[in-house]
């Protein structure tokens, strides 16, 4: 058995599929990003609609775990393709049991004491992880002579290196690019939601903001690891074994998915009125006349750009180009 194949079809495909099939649960308002009357999910035909879903999103992931397992490298982006449609597909099923007046969500926001927008330490998680990015590399840089002309790269399952680079700029230092590129979007993410938050900032908002800031601190934690492989077999190493400091993204991540979590419970308590029609696919909003860069999704937990705004169409694709510039310069 092919253990990395395994592993390769249990992330690209049974975790996204495991997870995209709980959105029907999550929604109350919403079924499939419709606003939908009192109790429509659990009727005979919402819940008719949810099981087709579920029957076509779990048969895609069977093709398509299948066609990677026979070496088809292209089936994870068929079918996170796949998905995309599928939410679609219902989202068409669901519009014609949309309530009247179903074009706005609307709820009552409370606002206490504690929900005042003030200044937080997570609004400069992504600085932090540019700075833990920063110092790495002035630790590589220190200690380049050190660094062996070729290295190992990736290990398989049983724990011996299976791919080798040799010592050259991009090897050594082009994932600091990807890295500079995740936290900046990051970064804009943070400064958007908090920007759009105003006078006051609600409890889902300020829960989002904060899965942001694990979420940066992890990312970063991760590349600080990944850019020290280079150094690996010398006594600049990390000390221990590698498996230990892998592990160290996982204890950021694990409260960023309690928060978001805790966040999607919250959906009721906004009042951020969104046009249906603004919505592409129930995912993707855009609305000049929305003064918003982010705005609370309609279909699981977090935040969503609103492509409308000037601020986001400049900054998404300047972060995108970055990232493509940082991987394409990794593979010369």
């Amino acid at each position: 058995m092919d253990w990395a194949q395994v592993w390769a079809i249990a992330v690209a495909m049974i975790l996204p599929a495991a997870f995209v099939q709980m959105f029907p649960l999550w929604q109350r308002q919403f079924l499939f990003t419709v606003r939908v009357p009192e109790g429509f999910a659990a009727s005979a035909d919402g819940r008719r609609i949810v099981r087709r879903f579920r029957a076509r999103l779990w048969a895609v992931a069977a093709v398509c775990s299948a066609a990677l397992w026979f070496g088809a490298i292209w089936a994870p982006l068929v079918n996170a393709l796949a998905i995309l449609l599928l939410i679609q597909w219902a989202r068409m099923e669901t519009r014609s049991f949309a309530v009247a007046g179903g074009t706005l969500r609307q709820a009552a926001l409370t606002v206490g004491e504690e929900d005042s927008a003030c200044f937080a330490w997570w609004t400069l998680a992504p600085v932090l992880g540019l700075l833990l990015l920063a110092l790495t590399a002035a630790y590589l840089l220190g200690n380049r002579e050190a660094i062996p002309a070729r290295f190992p790269t990736h290990w398989g399952v049983t724990g011996e290196p299976d791919r080798w680079s040799a010592k050259s700029v991009s090897s050594v230092f082009g994932l600091f690019g990807i890295g500079v590129a995740v936290q900046a979007m990051l970064g804009f993410i943070s400064y958007a939601m908090a920007a759009d938050a105003g006078a006051v900032m609600s409890p889902r908002r300020r829960m989002n903001l904060q899965t942001v800031a694990f979420v940066s601190l992890a990312v970063s934690a991760l590349h600080v690891v990944l850019d020290l492989i280079p150094l690996r077999q010398t006594a600049q190493a990390l000390p221990g074994p590698m498996w230990v400091w892998f592990l160290l993204p996982a204890l950021f991540m694990a409260p960023a998915l309690w928060l978001g979590v805790r966040a999607q419970r919250l959906e009721d308590s906004e009042a951020e009125p969104t046009r249906d029609d603004a919505w592409i696919g129930g995912i993707w909003y855009s609305n000049r006349d929305d003064a918003r860069m982010m705005l609370p999704n309609r279909m699981g937990p977090g935040h969503a750009y609103n492509f409308g705004h000037p601020g986001v169409r400049v900054a998404v694709p300047a972060v995108l180009a970055l990232l493509f510039v940082s991987i394409f310069g990794l593979k010369l």
